[in-house]
């Protein structure tokens, strides 16, 4: 459920979403579900770890895993194995969304995917009207994100779930026009397809905290940088 909000909820807040990148393949929860607007045309899926690969497409055999099909059937989406980061550096491709489901900030070299550069890497990807998206992890993450883009909103959602959404310009968190849009058939269908609940996500969205942040506030915090990636090995304690 938690994979399907981190997919879904920036896929039907963006007014149209035609080219998405993710970064970060997981159990598929989170690159599968970001396909549910039928506005979106490509979803660039950018995974490291290739061995994840010949498991999930077993995986999606079995009855448990069949929610899983779509992400191989569908035209739409493109699984490249690589470093997010360095196909965000070689490519020349902008997107409406771009999404980091990684790995935890803690974790040795994690720091490359919460710096000051691989968000201002992420910024320069992005279209008008563009956001970035990723769960608030902590460590320094919020302030980092707020030293790049010049609009921040933190959105908590249902199990404890929070995500951080950065742009040029704001992002309102309209929740009844989400939740009309989780009303739409399409939607509806492509979710219960999922095997995700359309009506807990609408719950957790009408029970959402909103929280925009202005970015002036907290140029002067402590951010993560390539060179101290402070969440690293807990440095940051």
């Amino acid at each position: 459920h938690i994979h399907g909000l981190l997919g879904s909820i920036p896929a039907l807040l963006h007014p149209n979403p035609e080219q998405i990148m993710i970064i970060g393949l997981g159990s598929g929860g989170t690159p599968h579900t970001i396909g549910v607007n039928p506005a979106t045309e490509r979803i660039k899926i950018i995974e490291l770890l290739g061995a994840e690969l010949p498991v999930l497409k077993q995986y999606a055999k079995r009855s448990a895993g069949r929610a899983l099909n779509r992400l191989f059937d569908d035209p739409r989406y493109e699984i490249i194995v690589g470093d997010g980061r360095r196909e965000l550096t070689v490519s020349d491709d902008k997107f409406d969304i771009i999404e980091a489901d990684a790995i935890q900030p803690w974790r040795s070299r994690a720091g490359m995917l919460y710096s000051q550069e691989f968000f201002q890497e992420v910024q320069s990807h992005l279209k008008p009207e563009g956001f970035f998206v990723q769960w608030d992890v902590g460590a320094g993450a919020q302030q980092t994100m707020q030293s790049v883009f010049p609009y921040v909103t933190r959105v908590g959602m249902g199990d404890n779930l929070w995500i951080l959404i950065g742009s040029d310009r704001p992002v309102f968190f309209d929740k009844e026009l989400l939740i009309e849009r989780l009303k739409q058939p399409q939607v509806v269908n492509f979710l219960k397809e999922a095997e995700i609940d359309p009506v807990k996500v609408r719950r957790d969205v009408r029970q959402a905290i909103v929280q925009p942040f202005d970015s002036q506030v907290q140029k002067q915090k402590p951010y993560n940088t390539d060179l101290f990636p402070r969440g690293e090995y807990y440095l940051n304690q």
